[in-house]
């Protein structure tokens, strides 16, 4: 309780410090933070390592495999461009391959054309003298949102700092005496509504880059905020489900953003109140033509995410 306690007596803590603290207090061990100054500081060489091994063990979550529709597209048009080195050629190519399929073709073709818009994206540094972090949102992440989770999908993207309601709730209910506290402002959030109630799925912040302070303070920002999700995930489930369910169904997906980089994360409440934070994937947008391929890779890694949301609805 050292942090707390220099917390209490108004020391200031560095962001780090500060994360540490509030994760501890928490009841959460965040294996997504493998720094030097991280909550693995605090455990003996090769400990942290081998819980982390446990849990990622005990909650696999299976990698999806892509619709052979989609690798094929994919594979065409990463063909076409490394010869021409222009992703419209892939693109076009596809079009003359498949004329009669068309219709067909166009809605698996959405996420491959977003191919493009990722090469594109990735050039915002270059052609913005300093981009916002509203310009990685706004050009970057969301059109890869709503291809996610289209208009007809029934898990909604929230955008624009707004807040978990049943974050509010649970906050206060701790800090009851607290009439200033409020939930955290978050960037994006996934969710789906039942019964006019909304639940939170999923939470994620963007930043400019990785290098900052800020960075940090949204790491412990979304680990505390995925906590919420699982807890209310919990409570939705009937009680003789509770025990069998909710460690491989009930848990909180965290997506950090910096420029064209992202790091995705679960929280799972694994025994007697003790939470853990397990890193899932991690991947940059590619910046070029050369690094088309990875889009594959990519894919996979969203796509899973995807179809593990539409499990709890």
């Amino acid at each position: 309780m050292g942090l707390h306690d220099r917390f209490v007596n108004k020391e200031q803590l560095n962001q780090r410090e500060r994360k540490i603290m509030s994760n501890g207090l928490s009841s959460i061990i965040d294996f997504a933070d493998k720094s030097s100054k991280s909550q693995k500081s605090l455990f003996t060489s090769g400990t942290f390592e081998e819980l982390e091994a446990m849990y990622q063990e005990k909650l696999k979550i299976e990698r999806e495999e892509l619709d052979p529709l989609i690798m094929h597209t994919c594979q065409i048009i990463c063909s076409v461009v490394k010869k021409t080195k222009r992703i419209s050629d892939g693109i076009d190519y596809l079009y003359k391959l498949y004329p009669k399929y068309l219709s067909v073709v166009d809605k698996k073709k959405q996420a491959e054309a977003s191919g493009a818009h990722y090469v594109d994206a990735s050039q915002l540094e270059k052609n913005a003298s300093d981009p916002e972090e509203t310009d990685y949102l706004r050009i970057v992440w969301s059109p890869i949102f709503q291809l996610l989770f289209p208009k007809d999908s029934p898990i909604v993207v929230k955008t624009g700092e707004t807040s978990n309601k049943q974050s509010s709730l649970n906050k206060t209910e701790q800090y009851h005496t607290n009439k200033e506290l409020s939930a955290f402002k978050i960037d994006v959030r996934l969710c789906v509504v039942k019964k006019k109630i909304c639940i939170d799925l999923a939470c994620c912040e963007l930043s400019k880059h990785d290098a900052d302070d800020k960075l940090i303070m949204d790491e412990g920002k979304l680990t505390r905020e995925a906590k919420d999700i699982t807890d209310h995930l919990i409570s939705t489930l009937p009680y003789d489900q509770k025990r069998l369910d909710q460690e491989h169904l009930c848990y909180g997906w965290s997506i950090q953003l910096a420029g064209h980089t992202c790091k995705i994360a679960t929280n799972h409440l694994v025994d007697n109140g003790l939470y853990v934070n397990l890193p899932r994937y991690q991947f940059s947008l590619p910046g070029n033509v050369v690094e088309l391929p990875n889009i594959v890779d990519i894919l996979e890694q969203l796509y899973t995410m995807k179809r593990t949301l539409h499990m709890k609805l």
